[in-house]
């Protein structure tokens, strides 16, 4: 499977970026049909195939071409080297769900009201999937959604729906029940996640209709944690000595201005024995502070 995923991360990655055939600027929330009334066709212009590959938590200067001392990354080289890599780009919101929100939509947090990871996308949310669909595109989601990470179900904008709930899984558990939602069927998963994922897109792509535009959204569980590789990779960095950065010292300076949930998890990714310098800082916070700590 692996062969088949690097043929097609060279082939068709290229084209990722969203050059669409329409001006489009999304102000609000509304009905899609609304927006795409608003929408103006370019004179002369085709309309592109689209694929959209978004990796999870993936560090921005996790990249061999960057220089990184020992990770390994050729198929991102080779796309940075045939294509573009938009060195000072950069995300408004650092959370999961809104930030996904925020890709779908152009729009900023405050403005599609995706704020936390646990709430589904507000109704008449619209994205630019949406306006794809309904301009004439074959549209697929594969992965993770996260958005409403209770429910796998469907979302509107796409004619293919491969996803799962939550964060999903590397390996499907064992002694639990576990599935993907394959266009509303629970179907189990069978393997490792990201080649999975990629299968899934690998087959649509080729049982598509051919003489339509479309637009493949892949959205990997990879590289969140916990981490945990596929078999072929296992102990590839086995011998690697890893120095954490210095925005993970335990310090009381470095805690100093940030938000509460990211010392509660310094706390408990702590050894309870050990109390760490945010425990304290907590401690000094107040009462209702002191008692999420």
């Amino acid at each position: 499977m692996h062969e088949r995923y690097a043929r097609f991360t060279i082939s068709f990655v290229v084209v990722c970026w969203l050059s669409l055939c329409f001006a489009w600027s999304s102000q609000s929330m509304g009905d899609s049909t609304d927006h795409l009334a608003q929408l103006q066709r370019i004179p002369g212009a085709k309309p592109r195939n689209i694929i959209l590959i978004l990796v999870d938590d993936h560090r921005y200067d996790a990249l061999g071409f960057l220089g990184h001392p020992f990770l390994k990354t050729p198929y991102l080289d080779a796309m940075a080297a045939q294509g573009v890599h938009f060195a000072n780009a950069c995300v408004t919101t650092s959370l999961c769900s809104p930030s996904r929100a925020s890709i779908l939509t152009g729009l900023y947090t405050h403005n599609h009201h995706v704020v936390d990871n646990n709430e589904l996308a507000p109704s008449g949310m619209v994205s630019f999937p949406q306006l794809l669909q309904l301009s004439g595109h074959q549209t697929a989601f594969v992965g993770k959604w996260h958005m409403g990470g209770g429910s796998d179900a469907p979302r509107p904008g796409f004619d293919h729906w491969v996803s799962f709930r939550g964060q999903g899984h590397y390996f499907s558990p064992k002694n639990r029940k576990w599935s993907l939602n394959v266009n509303g069927k629970s179907v189990p998963q069978k393997g490792y996640i990201t080649d999975e994922l990629t299968d899934y897109a690998l087959n649509w792509l080729d049982q598509r209709e051919k003489d339509k535009p479309f637009f493949l959204y892949l959205s990997h569980k990879a590289v969140h944690d916990p981490f945990q590789p596929a078999p072929r990779h296992k102990g590839v960095y086995a011998n690697v000595k890893i120095t954490p950065p210095a925005s993970q010292a335990n310090t009381e300076e470095n805690y100093r201005g940030k938000p509460m949930w990211v010392k509660t998890n310094a706390i408990v990714g702590t050894a309870s024995t050990s109390p760490t310098i945010a425990t304290k800082m907590c401690k000094k916070s107040t009462e209702d502070t002191a008692k999420a700590c």
